[in-house]
């Protein structure tokens, strides 16, 4: 299925590349991964407040390999006219508008605020970010199950419907959004962009 990834995906291309050297015992030459020596140092880093910027990354790393999101990137089309999926970060959709939205389970903060007003202060972040992310279907948005119970919402789209809100065989743009992570597709196309 053809996928186009908003703002290209050469700096992600180029992240992942450089996953492949810190993992073969080589130094990090990207700026998210300078001076780490091995993939261990940042998986261990990613757990602590400072290294929240790269949980995103490790996650994805780990879910699905950097050989296979290589490849995945490599099938993807330049031309967003000729993809049938859109990947984008909430941000680079600011402006942008499709008929259906699919938000990504990655949209949640990774990491639980340590304060009560942290907490008030993230949530707050945190519905901004989905207000945007939301308001950029024209039709119809599909939610996760994870976004769903943190903000005390009950169904998406497909559940009122009855259906998917993309239908069978329909050749319906959509757009994927999550939340920092670059490119993130549905499960379903097994990281098909």
């Amino acid at each position: 299925m053809p996928c186009h990834v908003l703002g290209g995906a050469s700096g992600l291309e180029m992240l992942l590349t450089d996953v492949r050297r810190v993992k073969q015992g080589q130094a990090g030459q990207s700026p998210e991964l300078l001076g780490f020596a091995t993939w261990k140092d940042v998986m261990s880093f990613s757990t602590r407040t400072e290294g929240e910027y790269l949980r995103g990354l490790v996650n994805l790393v780990q879910e699905y390999g950097e050989e296979t999101m290589l490849r995945a990137i490599a099938g993807c089309v330049p031309n967003e006219g000729d993809a049938r999926i859109i990947c984008s970060t909430t941000h680079k959709a600011k402006g942008r508008e499709w008929g259906y939205v699919e938000i990504d389970p990655d949209f949640l903060s990774a990491r639980p605020p340590s304060t009560r007003s942290d907490h008030q202060e993230s949530v707050a972040a945190e519905l901004r970010l989905l207000y945007v992310a939301v308001t950029r279907a024209k039709y119809a948005v599909d939610l996760p199950q994870s976004l769903l119970r943190r903000f005390g919402l009950n169904r998406t789209t497909s559940e009122v419907v009855g259906r998917s809100i993309y239908g069978r065989g329909h050749r319906r743009q959509r757009s994927h959004l999550g939340r920092s992570t670059p490119v993130r597709c549905s499960v379903s196309l097994s990281f098909a962009c």
